[in-house]
């Protein structure tokens, strides 16, 4: 249903376009060579009107004119994101998993703007903040070069809501989507140099260490694990969870800020685009499971 509705409140900003975009097609669809019909840039995505034919990254200029180039030229999502290269990277951001969920608009790595969801509401208010975060910053869905995500871990709803509303825009849009796990956010948000820790419920916690490993601990394994040396933490109630059992902490809130440096490093390096899935940690098999007496 989240990525109907997504879908749904596109249709507005592609209709305006789509008679100039079908007409367009036709004229180059008669053009003898890529040059002549994608105005020398190479083909990266796929028309998604009638004509479904390669289509030139170019595509989501202020007009959002559709330029087709001839069949077989489709490049990748990686691909398309180098053809970029000189142009302003702006970039749409969502983070719905953990308590503090959000949107925001950045460009070249830097907040345009940036709005707070309110917290178990993310599914409902998650589409209508998107349209505000970018009229703040003065820029439409057409004009966006990627969708960030925050794949988890987290609420297992929120990662869901995050996801569905990430792809959904993607394939809408035809816009590179990248991802980044939570507690790599934590990590460089943080500046740590050991180990991080997010709560994951059932008395564990969702673990990051210096190698980049995740995995799920309890309390007792973690203060094994980190050996007298201090954690950076996002929840006041894992700090006070792991100060109980003597390990020390460093509360390092977050915010849908926080996850914009990386998320644009990755786009700008050609990291791995719209195939990304969900990062729960635990296994979703784990995930339906009751919960232990007593814990």
């Amino acid at each position: 249903m989240l990525l109907r509705g997504a879908v749904g409140v596109l249709r507005t900003g592609l209709q305006g376009n789509a008679a100039e975009a079908e007409g367009e097609c036709d004229k180059a669809r008669g053009q003898g060579s890529a040059a002549a019909a994608t105005g020398g840039h190479k083909p990266d995505f796929i028309c998604k009107r009638r004509c479904r034919q390669p289509v030139c990254e170019l595509w989501r200029s202020t007009r959002g004119v559709v330029r087709i180039a001839p069949e077989g030229m489709l490049k990748s999502v990686n691909d398309a994101m180098k053809s970029l290269e000189g142009t302003p990277l702006r970039m749409l951001v969502m983070d719905t998993c953990g308590d503090c969920a959000g949107v925001a608009v950045s460009v070249n790595g830097a907040v345009v703007a940036a709005e707070e969801l309110p917290r178990g509401g993310g599914s409902a208010e998650i589409v209508e903040a998107v349209h505000r975060v970018l009229a703040r910053a003065g820029c439409s869905l057409q004009e966006l070069q990627a969708i960030g995500v925050v794949s988890g871990p987290g609420s297992f709803t929120g990662v869901r809501v995050g996801m569905a509303a990430a792809k959904g825009l993607s394939e809408a849009m035809q816009v590179g989507m990248v991802a980044v796990s939570r507690l790599a956010v934590l990590w460089e948000a943080g500046a740590a140099e050991g180990f991080v820790a997010l709560d994951a419920g059932r008395g564990e916690c969702y673990v990051r260490d210096a190698a980049g490993r995740e995995w799920l601990a309890t309390v007792e394994e973690i203060r094994e694990a980190v050996a007298g040396s201090d954690v950076v933490v996002a929840e006041e109630r894992v700090s006070a969870r792991l100060a109980a059992a003597g390990v020390a902490t460093r509360l390092r809130g977050l915010s849908v800020e926080d996850a914009i440096a990386p998320l644009a490093r990755i786009a700008g390096e050609g990291g791995a685009m719209t195939l990304e899935d969900a990062n729960y940690v635990r296994l979703e098999s784990g995930i339906y499971k009751s919960r232990e007496p007593g814990v």
